[in-house]
């Protein structure tokens, strides 16, 4: 990431970064990882148990959608004895989302 007026930007043309914004992209862009955001939004935190039931899915799948939801540092754990709670990382979509606005604003 370079930075541009003292903020952070992604370099289109480095090879690692395009990449990462790909792969953000490609998570955002899944209707079941949509809902589980979704879900997130109206309940906040929540774990594999109730995200899986809502879904009416297999709890490995929900899993699944969480790993990579989590990897691409959109949503948070919590832990709590035996249980993982998820929640929405909402710093991480605010910067998201003012970086994504800032692309559409700015004149190539």
């Amino acid at each position: 990431m370079k930075e541009f007026l003292g903020e952070k930007i992604f370099d289109l043309y480095d090879e690692h970064e395009m990449r990462k914004a790909f792969l953000l992209c490609n998570a955002l862009n899944h209707p079941m990882r949509k809902k589980i955001l979704m879900m997130l939004k109206q309940n906040g935190k929540m774990n594999v148990s109730s995200i899986r039931a809502e879904l009416n899915v297999l709890q490995a799948i929900a899993s699944q959608q969480l790993a990579i939801l989590r990897r691409v540092k959109v949503v948070k754990t919590e832990k709590k004895g035996k249980q993982v709670f998820y929640s929405l990382n909402n710093e991480n979509l605010r910067h998201i989302s003012e970086m994504v606005s800032r692309l559409l604003n700015s004149k190539v």
